[in-house]
Formats: structure tokens, C-alpha cells, sequence
């Protein structure tokens, strides 16, 4: 029977009781207690010999031998009930310290995640990235596994390197935008090989992404002229919606206020280009909307 760590010790100790019969197990504690109890007499005085005869111990190792009929060696009866004591102590020594092989089950690798605390976007060739890797186990426990999984680029590997430690360097970042995959692995104790993976984005983009609420198309008939379109920008995925400055192209159709973010329907249909530049580094970007009656 093998159990986990976790388990009980006391469960350690029956393992001993039951890989045989009580007879079998008396007599291994016999033999064990004679070598004991031998180094005992010599190095101990009688008076701390007896400190351990507690008598309950005592009374219940001599009813063991009793029962199981073990011949006990030809020596006093206080030394072999010392005996009995001193052996069974023993034996429950190895049974919680030692245990057996086989015995011990270590919980089995079933996932595996990575993560960072740092920015993944790299901007520049040479930047990095410090990566973590974390294995979950079955028995509810998780354990870093950074120094110990093996690292590997999945896609885009001419864009990005990792060594053995998780740490990404970024080689390559045009065009702006692109992604590339870093995977950790390692093998779990039942032969499969478990896995993880994170996104590494590359360059700087210059480009702003504008977007609406409500989106295109927008209708009049169920919106209502007057109603307001709320503008949003952001720009390598960090929203700059605060910074930037919106402008329509047709007033009649949204009219957007100076230095607001905010547009309103001005009744008329049709399509119309809402452009966002960035004040803080001059990134721009468009958004065409249709607006139908």
C-alpha cells in the first residue's frame, strides 16, 4: 500500500503489521530488542534502565508475546520485558523515519502555467523579460519549476531567444506588432510531459486603435439624434483615451466637442471618420463609422 506525505504517520507505522502476522512481527522485535537491549546494559546503569519499564508499555509488549507464543531468550523477566520495549521502540522508529521504498508517492505533475510581474511587450531588439514557470500538482500543491523546465520559442522564433533560466531577449522587432510564443515543459511523473505557454509581443506600434460605444453601424431610428458616441484610444495595448484629441469629419453626422471624447449624432446619415491623435508622442489612428437612419 503506498501513501502519499501528506498521510498520517500513524499509517507508516501499521505498514509494519501488515506485511505479516502478529507472530512474525513479534519476532522481529525479539531479534531486534536482544542487540537493544544489549547496548543498553552496557552503557546504561540499572536505576535509568528501570525509568523506562513504564508499566503500561511493559504490560502490553509481554500480552503481545504471550499471544504470539515467541520464544523469548533465558534472562530475567524485568530484561525481557525491557527487551519487548526497547524492540517495539525501535521498529517505530523505522517505521516513521525510515519507512521503505515504494513507500513514499510523490504527487503527480498536471499543469503548468507562466507568468511575469514585467511588461511582455519588448520594444527594442535587446530588451528582455524575466518569465516564471509554475507546475500544479494533484494534490492541490504548486511549485516553481523556473530552473528546471525546459524553455523553448513555439512561434516567431527569430524574434525572440530564452535561456534555461526563462529570461526572453528580444532579437527582432519589425514589423511592430508581431507576437511570439515562449513555452516551458517538463515531464511529469507518470511519463507525460506538461506545459505552458505565454505571448511576447515585439516593437512599438504608432499607431492608435479607436474605437466606439456604440459601434458601427449605428442606427438613428432606435439611438435618437443627440445621442452621445463615446471614443476610446489605445496604443500597444495601454489605454490613452485621456491624451488624445478626437475630431469628426462630418459635424452633421457626429459632431465631436474640442478636447472632448465625446460625440453626439447630429441626424444625419451616412459615413463619417473619426480620427485620434496622441499628444504625448504623435501616434494617430482613424475609425469610419456608418449611421443609418
Amino acid at each position: 500500500m503506498c501513501l502519499r506525505r501528506d498521510e498520517r504517520w500513524l499509517h507508516r507505522v501499521m505498514f509494519f503489521f501488515r506485511v505479516g502476522d502478529w507472530k512474525g512481527f513479534a519476532d522481529v522485535m525479539v531479534s531486534f530488542g536482544t542487540l537493544v537491549y544489549a547496548a543498553w546494559a552496557v552503557t546504561w546503569p540499572r536505576k535509568e534502565v528501570r525509568m523506562v519499564e513504564s508499566p503500561r508499555i511493559v504490560s502490553l509488549a509481554w500480552t503481545l508475546a504471550k499471544k504470539t507464543n515467541v520464544h523469548l531468550p533465558e534472562m530475567s523477566s524485568s530484561r525481557r520485558q525491557v527487551q519487548l520495549v526497547a524492540s517495539f521502540g525501535f521498529l517505530l522508529l523505522m517505521a516513521v523515519g525510515v519507512g521503505c521504498h515504494g513507500f513514499f508517492v510523490d504527487p503527480t505533475l498536471v499543469s503548468m502555467s507562466v507568468q511575469t510581474l514585467e511588461p511582455t511587450t519588448l520594444s527594442n531588439v535587446g530588451s528582455t523579460v524575466q518569465l516564471q514557470a509554475t507546475g500544479a500538482y494533484d494534490d492541490g500543491s504548486h511549485k516553481n519549476l523556473t530552473e528546471s523546465a525546459t524553455w523553448s520559442v513555439t512561434q516567431n522564433p527569430d524574434f525572440v531567444t530564452v535561456n534555461g533560466a526563462g529570461v526572453v531577449t528580444a532579437t527582432k522587432v519589425t514589423p511592430a506588432g508581431t507576437t511570439a510564443t515562449v513555452q516551458a515543459a517538463a515531464q511529469s511523473s507518470n511519463g507525460l510531459v506538461v506545459s505552458g505557454t505565454i505571448t511576447i509581443t515585439l516593437g512599438q506600434s504608432t499607431s492608435l486603435t479607436i474605437s466606439s460605444t456604440p459601434s458601427s453601424p449605428i442606427s438613428l431610428a432606435s439611438t435618437g439624434t443627440g445621442s452621445t458616441v463615446r471614443f476610446a484610444a489605445s496604443l500597444n495595448g495601454s489605454d490613452v483615451t485621456s491624451r488624445t484629441t478626437f475630431t469628426s469629419s462630418s459635424l452633421a453626422i457626429i459632431n465631436i466637442p474640442s478636447g472632448s471624447t465625446n460625440g453626439s449624432l447630429g441626424g444625419t446619415a451616412g459615413t463619417v471618420t473619426i480620427t485620434g491623435t496622441d499628444s504625448t508622442d504623435g501616434a494617430t489612428g482613424t475609425l469610419q463609422l456608418n449611421v443609418t437612419q
